[in-house]
């Protein structure tokens, strides 16, 4: 059994508003991550965010369409207050709480 911890403390960090505003759904967690995607950008498709060793995240974006998986953006050393901001920016919309 996985340790779902880390992933349910991102879940909480980004908060329940933050998702919903989103469109956010199939969450996918590990012991040291979370994955989700989201319906409310056209850009991006799903997010990966990974705890580092030091105590900050990496932010992966996809755009999953058919047979297609596109990296848009890898983002390393992300404090937790930075997540939204960042989501907001790379996925251009609005996710301000």
């Amino acid at each position: 059994m996985t340790d779902l911890t880390i992933a349910n403390t991102i879940k909480f960090q980004l908060g329940v508003k933050a998702l919903y505003m989103m469109g956010a759904k199939y969450f996918t967690g590990d012991y040291d991550s979370l994955s989700f995607k989201i319906c409310a950008s056209k850009k991006v498709s799903n997010i990966k965010i990974k705890l580092e060793g030091d105590d900050t995240y990496t932010m992966t974006f996809y755009k999953i369409s058919k047979l297609k998986v596109k990296i848009i953006d890898i983002i390393k050393d992300v404090y937790f207050d930075n997540l939204l901001n960042l989501i907001s920016i790379i996925c251009e919309i609005d996710v301000k709480i």
